[in-house]
């Protein structure tokens, strides 16, 4: 079946398959465990739930025995109660992870998910911390009275990248009085975290539980493309005690995925895609038994293949592909007599050669921002009587590369021409290199990383420019001379064989270390570190000399004694 315009896609590999339903339960109190998974120092005192007994060095977890449905959102609340003693203690966290109901981190300033050991793995986890006590010299708390969001496999310090958003509270959290939390997370994926009032959030953050595995920088990125997780509280206490009570608890989730989105071809994934930048494949396909629809999220301008796979049963089907913009959630769709479209069809699109299967490759290039969902049709019974099926639906997001930013660049002189690899986040598939105004040949590009060939013969400090073709760029040095900040220690001795260090920059790049002409032993450890043994000299002023594969050279003074 022909189709009748371009499509513009970009989607990690996945595709997404049929609704689970919605969940919901209300604990009024927790006179009984039944519903729960207590874990460590985590028990029920009275008619409440205490991760913590008010004691030192206490670290537990109570999780729902169940895991529910988050990502097609969620929406729960409890009232809480925190009680100091002589001190502040740490406080508690509400967490959504996928450990399982033994889960459980460490405990003191990690809360009882963050920081693992080998003993206690932490929790690839996001935790809504309530923060009664301020550690700013590990972890960079905002104050001893903080509500945040944390997202990864630690706890991270506030400026870094597992804290994505936080407030101090506008009274005490900890003053023995009952409050009341919400945390909402909604499909477009926005996260709303509201104490007491329950209608204006104290702390709002966008992220997408879905992916991407790039969003907000996470170093260690918590997403859930199986759907579901757990959910419950953990709580550490330190050297410094407190009561935390949680005293009631309901949450709600909205279905993973409307029915329309599994189609009528049957269990198959008939539609998915696949991401690939330069030569490494960023596939998160990751399906657990009841696979969600999520909206597939990933930078603009970058490749991709649509997957259009023949139904079970046959070797080869016609198909035919529809879509709608925006995210089709089920509020309406469109019953035919070969299954239900979650929008109306209005025209197919013009795309691959209309047979499966088939691996349509999209090339980079388009600037494609918004929402878009797929589905489509294709036949049963291509070599018999028409059997018309609805495919699965895919919902797809685009959004733009995210900030080009570079934390390091090394360079391998083993071939015959030095390859420049610079590391950091952001990289385009597009991305164009020019060495001192020249086009430079890419070795290898994907987010993380690329490397191009450094011509030889480069002159010393030639700038180089990497280009992405959103407008972001990055200008560092090519064969770059060497920066020598320091040397210890200092005076040297005049015996020689002695290890001394140096700190500076573009260090890595050194091949040749001299002290007043004599060759020395050296050992490069990073761009700003190195090592080198002094030779035996007299008592005076010494110069030390670097000089680089590229020919570049710097002399520094040194004294011996």
């Amino acid at each position: 079946m022909p189709l009748t315009r371009p499509l513009s896609a970009l989607v990690c590999a996945a595709a997404l398959t049929p609704s689970a339903f919605s969940q919901s339960f209300s604990i009024p109190d927790f006179s009984t465990t039944s519903s729960l998974a207590l874990v460590g120092d985590a028990n029920v005192t009275g008619s409440a739930l205490r991760p913590t007994q008010p004691a030192q060095l206490e670290t537990g977890a109570g999780w729902y025995d169940q895991a529910v449905n988050v990502t097609g959102g969620f929406d729960t609340q409890f009232d809480f109660r925190i009680t100091s003693g002589p001190t502040r203690g740490q406080g508690f966290a509400f967490v959504v992870q996928k450990n399982g109901t033994n889960g459980i981190g460490q405990g003191g300033i990690y809360l009882g998910y963050g920081e693992g050991t080998l003993l206690l793995p932490d929790l690839t986890a996001m935790a809504i911390e309530v923060d009664t006590q301020q550690n700013p010299s590990e972890i960079g708390d905002l104050s001893n009275n903080e509500i945040s969001i944390q997202i990864g496999s630690e706890l991270f310090p506030a400026n870094g990248p597992g804290f994505v958003a936080g407030a101090t509270a506008p009274f005490d959290l900890a003053d023995g009085q009952r409050h009341t939390m919400r945390v909402r997370y909604d499909v477009v994926g926005r996260i709303d975290v509201f104490v007491d009032d329950l209608t204006t959030p104290l702390v709002s953050v966008d992220h997408d539980l879905d992916g991407p595995f790039y969003e907000n920088q996470v170093a260690t990125p918590f997403y859930v493309p199986e759907g579901s997780a757990f959910v419950g509280f953990t709580g550490s206490t330190g050297t410094d005690t407190q009561t935390v009570d949680i005293k009631d608890w309901s949450f709600t989730s909205q279905p993973l995925a409307p029915a329309c989105a599994a189609g009528s071809a049957g269990a198959q994934n008939v539609l998915s895609a696949e991401y690939f930048i330069g030569f490494d494949p960023a596939v998160f396909s990751g399906f657990g038994p009841t696979p969600a629809l999520r909206r597939l999220t990933l930078p603009s301008f970058e490749p991709f293949e649509i997957i259009v796979d023949a139904p079970d049963g046959t070797t080869s089907a016609p198909y035919a592909l529809f879509a709608q913009l925006g995210r089709a959630d089920g509020t309406t769709t469109l019953p035919t007599g070969f299954g239900d479209f979650c929008f109306t069809p209005v025209a197919p699109f013009s795309i691959g050669p209309g047979v499966a299967p088939v691996r349509i490759s999209i090339p980079p290039g388009l600037p494609l921002l918004g929402e878009i969902t797929l589905q489509g049709l294709t036949d049963l019974d291509p070599s018999g009587s028409t059997q018309l099926v609805t495919t699965n639906a895919v919902a797809l997001r685009f959004v733009p590369l995210p900030a080009l930013t570079v934390v390091e660049i090394q360079t391998d002189h083993g071939g015959p021409e030095p390859i420049t690899t610079v590391i950091g986040s952001g990289f385009s598939e597009l991305a164009t290199v020019t060495v001192g105004g020249v086009p430079a040949q890419i070795d290898d590009v994907t987010l993380w990383n690329l490397s191009f060939v450094r011509p030889a013969g480069t002159p010393c400090d030639t700038p180089f420019v990497i280009q992405n073709p959103n407008g972001d760029s990055y200008t560092g040095l090519a064969n770059p001379t060497p920066v020598i900040q320091n040397v210890l220690p200092s005076p040297l001795s005049t015996a020689g064989n002695e290890l001394a260090s140096i700190g500076g920059d573009f260090l890595d790049e050194v091949n040749s270390v001299t002290v007043d002409g004599i060759a020395t032993t050296f050992n490069a450890v990073s761009p700003g570190a190195m090592f080198f043994v002094t030779p035996a000299l007299p008592a005076g002023p010494a110069t030390l000399q670097l000089t680089t594969f590229g020919g570049c050279t710097i002399t520094h003074p040194i004294v011996y004694q």
